[in-house]
Order: structure tokens, then sequence, then C-alpha cells
């Protein structure tokens, strides 16, 4: 899907600073957009392409239509997923994903058998399914959501993910994003199935060999589908969450970007140890792995060659994915376009390259070129990192400790000696005899590695609660001073509670404001974070902004005692109100019901006599 990941990724980008309604238009522009790519490969694979003999392959023109079509219903599901991803229902990806994908291999494995001839109808119409169901899932457990008392979102599930075509409106900087994400989807398609063009203009290989390619090429893909790929689309969230693309460096939250450097550090360490583990054991047991998967036609000279090169490309992609989603998440967009320019250049010495390796080696240059591929991404995203840090007093994470230690690379170089005499003098059956202690060798290297794992998935999956205290000072120009706590302990409601000075007795209107900027003093704190667009109201009502949490009441004294529990406003996610302002006003606020003109907007709550950003506390 040439147009998902740059939707994606520019919706979930600093989520926290653009309002919903800006975000859910943008997502379904995908739409149009889906449909426009569809129609284009439909026409293409119909009347460009060699289509195969309809009696040895029926329904191929049908299937043509069914894909695209497919590919638009998970389309459809894209608000639903996003606002999934923002609000962290980690859980329901996968289970939707793996049910969804369960119900299709069920599908194909089932009718196949029975009508193997029309197995690419089959293959559509499970697409199809698998599409249907993955998007109803989505859509069933969020209207469910919303249906519940407990939710603690402020709009319903229509006005969440419908958006409003009355008054559309797009975030400037956020579409100017998703071009320059387009632009480098399309970059990175080309050098991803690169060799296919090269196939198929230059024929360079055989049939065979392009096979025993084929076939090597999409076994040893699979630990970057299942492994390395949903671990780059995470830490891309959560980069995005800890970074604000817009700022340099030194003016990002220093506590964010110390999580972000840490974790990325631990993450480099344990792509290179997983990748040295899979060159290590892989390289050994390529011939055995083909032998049990396709038997002797398949563990032939060649195939044992390409896996045991794939081992080598598995290792720098693992890296790249890493070093990318961090690059992506810091970057701004005229870096991004900057970016792909190098990558378009960087396609084309792919070609290049690809076509000479070919012409020399046979179907190994190919991974020679992918491998030239990856070590230049890796090589720029190095060199962007580096350079990010350069202004900043934290160290940058590609240091000597991504490396990893002694001990871990002196049982690696133990096991490949061990597993590379075994191979050479016992017999198959024997070596899978040994098997247990060829695995017991390596165990220290898993052991380390899953240690440097478990840190960093503490670390990764830390930050999802990380801010459950959070701070506020409230100053002003009046007199009035306080301090305000935040806790919210998991998903629950969060707990206000502190103290206000120097007040008129009497109630006083306290709202959260959407921007973390008081520069110009409260003022220039903005409007109420309001991320639904809705009108002003009571704390209770579900009518409200999100920011509205009613009044505070001073005594005699001029001493108010906060004491709010509201499920609306949150410390993670897209309702975050961290690095949000918090506004003591100086008259009571109406809560929507007064009548003023005011009264559906502020609250016709008066001056702002004191505010302050909200912070994460210890």
């Amino acid at each position: 899907m040439f147009s998902e990941e740059a939707f994606r990724r520019a919706s979930i980008s600093d989520a926290k600073c653009h309002k919903w309604l800006d975000v859910i238009n943008i997502i379904w522009l995908n739409v149009p957009v889906c449909i426009l790519i569809g129609t284009f490969f439909f026409l293409i694979w119909v009347h460009l392409l060699h289509k195969p003999d309809p009696e040895l392959i029926p329904g191929y023109e049908g299937a043509c239509f069914i894909i695209p079509i497919s590919v638009l219903i998970e389309i459809i599901a894209e608000p639903a997923f996003i606002f999934g991803r923002l609000n962290n229902f980690i859980k329901l990806r996968i289970v939707i994903e793996g049910f969804s994908m369960l119900i299709k291999c069920i599908l194909i494995a089932f009718f196949v058998a029975i009508q193997p001839v029309n197995a690419v109808s089959i293959f559509a119409y499970s697409q199809l399914t698998s599409s249907l169901i993955y998007t109803l899932l989505y859509y069933f457990y969020f209207f469910v959501y919303f249906k519940n008392e407990n939710s603690k979102s402020s709009k319903s599930f229509k006005e969440t993910f419908i958006p409003r075509f009355t008054t559309m409106r797009f975030n400037s900087a956020q579409l100017l994003l998703v071009w320059s994400f387009f632009k480098q989807t399309v970059v990175k398609q080309i050098l991803t199935e690169g060799e296919k063009f090269v196939m198929t203009f230059f024929n360079p290989l055989s049939f065979a060999e392009q096979g025993v390619y084929d076939i090597i090429n999409n076994l040893s893909s699979l630990p970057a589908r299942f492994m390395f790929q949903p671990i780059e689309e995470s830490s891309y969230h959560l980069f995005s969450q800890l970074i604000n693309r817009n700022k340099a460096a030194k003016e990002q939250n220093e506590t964010d970007l110390k999580t972000a450097t840490d974790i990325l550090n631990l993450l480099l360490k344990v792509m290179i140890s997983f990748g040295s583990i899979i060159i290590v054991f892989g390289y050994r047991f390529s011939n055995l792995a083909l032998l049990i998967y396709g038997g002797k036609s398949l563990a032939t000279e060649l195939g044992v060659l390409l896996m045991r090169c794939q081992c080598f490309y598995i290792f720098v992609i693992a890296i790249n994915g890493v070093t990318e989603s961090f690059t992506f998440a810091a970057m701004g967009n005229e870096e991004i376009n900057n970016f792909n320019k190098k990558m378009i250049r960087l396609s084309l010495l792919f070609l290049l390259s690809a076509y000479i390796f070919t012409s020399f080696f046979g179907s190994v240059g190919f991974i020679l070129a992918n491998c030239l591929n990856m070590l230049g991404r890796i090589l720029e995203s190095l060199f962007f990192i580096n350079k990010y840090y350069s202004n900043v007093n934290i160290n940058s994470p590609i240091n000597s400790q991504i490396v990893p230690n002694i001990w871990v690379l002196s049982s690696l170089f133990t096991s490949f000696c061990a597993l590379s005499f075994s191979e050479s003098t016992t017999a198959a059956v024997v070596l899978l005899a040994l098997l247990a202690v060829h695995r017991s060798i390596g165990f220290q290297s898993w052991r380390k590695s899953a240690r440097s794992q478990r840190r960093a998935s503490h670390l990764f999956f830390e930050h999802q609660t990380m801010s459950t205290k959070a701070v506020a000072v409230l100053k002003g120009d009046a007199g009035v001073t306080g301090t305000v706590h935040f806790k919210q302990t998991g998903d629950g409601p969060v707990t206000v509670t502190g103290e206000i000075h120097g007040l008129k007795p009497g109630q006083h209107g306290f709202h959260v404001h959407e921007f973390g900027d008081n520069t110009n003093g409260c003022t220039s704190a903005g409007a109420h974070f309001n991320p639904y667009g809705k009108e002003h109201g009571a704390p209770e009502d579900e009518n409200r902004h999100v920011g509205d949490l009613g009044n505070v009441v001073a005594d005699s004294n001029g001493v108010a005692k906060v004491e709010i529990t509201d499920k609306h406003i949150s410390l993670q996610g897209s309702l975050s109100i961290v690095g949000r302002s918090v506004v003591v006003h100086e008259d009571p606020d109406d809560l929507g019901r007064g009548g003023h003109e005011l009264s559906k907007t502020t609250g016709n709550a008066g001056g702002r006599l004191a505010c302050g950003v909200v912070g994460v506390a210890k």
C-alpha cells in the first residue's frame, strides 16, 4: 500500500500537537488516494501486462479487481487503526490482525485443496474476506468501546471516526508531511523491489535461478516481516511521541530526549545481537533448513549459498529499521525531502549495482546490491543521528555500548566454530542428534541478547505509563500562586489535587488550555484544550471541552483546595495534557449554561489570574 505508510506516519507524528479533527480529515484523504492508485494498477495489470492463459489460470482479471477493493476496505479501517495506535490499544491490533490473517490462511488452504485450479481466485476472495473481517472488527470494537459509560473519551463513535465534510479543514504542515512520506515510500519500494525490475527488463538469470532466488528471498524475509517490522513500527510510534520533529535537539524536553536516546541505544544493541545470532546459526543451518522446507531440489549448492548470503542481509535490515525509525521521527519536513533526494540517488546506484553484480555473480549479486543499499541508508541515518546530538549535552546513542560485550561475541564465535566442525564431520542424522549440544553452546549469546531485549522492552513499554504523575506550578501577575498535581493509574481517570493561594473567596474557572506557552503570560496558553471541537460544558457533561475542569472554590483566606477526578483528560496518548497549560480564572465558570455570548466557549470565566505548564513529575 503506497499511501498507507505515508498517512500513518504523518498522523502519528507529534500527535499531541494536533487536533484530532484535523488528523481524522487527513486520514480519510487516504481513501480517494487509494482509489486512484488501485485504478492505476488495475489498468496496468489488465491492459498492459501479459495475461496468463485463462484455461490454465482462470480468474486473473477478477482477482485484479478484487485485490484493490480489498486494499480499499482495509484503508477504510485506518481511522480506527491510528486511533488505536495513538491510545495504546496494542493488544487490539495483535488480536484483529492475527485473527484476520488466520481466517485468510484457513480459507486459502481449505479451498485450494478442493479446487487447486482456481488458486488465484481463491487467494483474491480470501484476501477480500480477511479485509472485511479486519475492518469490521476494528469498528465493532470501538463502537462498543464508545458505548461503554466508563470510557474516558469525550467524543462519540461517530464524531471520532467520521470527518466533518461541511467544515472540512486540513493541517497544511501534516499534508506536506504526508507528501514527503509518500515520495519516500515510492523510493523505498524501488529500493525494496528493485531486483524485480532488473529481472524483468534485463533477464540476467535463468528461470530456474529466478525461482530459487524468489523462494529463498521470501523464506528469509520472514524474520523481517514478523519480528523486525513490528519493532520498527512501534519504535517509530514511540519516538514520535517523545520527539517534536519541528524542534532541534537542544529545544526538546530533556527527559523525553534522554528516554528516546536510551531506547535507541538498547534497540540497536538488541538488533545487532539478533542479527549476529542469525548469521551464526542461520549460516550453518541453511542446508538443513532448506532440506526440511523444500527437499533436495531446493537444498542445492546455489540455494544454500543464497540462504547464507541472506543471513548477512537480514543483519543489516535489522539495524536499518531501528535507525530509520528514529531518523524519520526526528526529521523535519525539509530534512525528509532532502533525505528523499539522497534515496533517489541511492536507488539509481542500487539498480546499477544490481545489474553489474548479477552479471558477475548471478543471483547472489542481488543480495550484494541489497546489502549495499541498506548500508548506504544506515550510514545516512547514522550521519543524521550524530549531527542531531552534536549540540546537546546528551551522549549520542551511537556509541560502543551498542556492540555486544566480549562474552556474547566469544560465545557466538565458539558456536560458529563448533557448528562448522560438526557440519563437516558428521552426517545429517548425527547433526540432528547434536543439535541440542550446539544450541547449548549458543545459550550464552541468547541469554545476553535476551537481557538487553528485556531492558529495551522495559523502557519501551514503561513509557506507555511513565507519565502517571505530573505537576504544574501556577504563577500570575495578581499574586496568585499554586501547585497542582496530576496522577493517573493505567488508563483510569486522572486525579487532580493541590492548592491555589491569593484568590478572592468564591468560585473560579479552572481549565486545561491548549498550549504550554507562557511567553506572553497566560494569554499565550491559547484556548481551552478542545481536540474534538465541542462546546464548553461542565465536567460531568458529555458535550464539553477535554480541558473543562469546572470550578475551584477559594475559602475566606483566598485558598482553594483542588480535588478533582476527571475521566476525559489523560497523561498519555492523544488526550495527554502533559506539555499544555492549566489556568485559573478570575470569575466563576458558568459551565456553558449562563446564556452569555461567551458561555459556550469559555464559560464566561473572566480573565486569567495564573497559569502553569503541566510537566512530568517524579
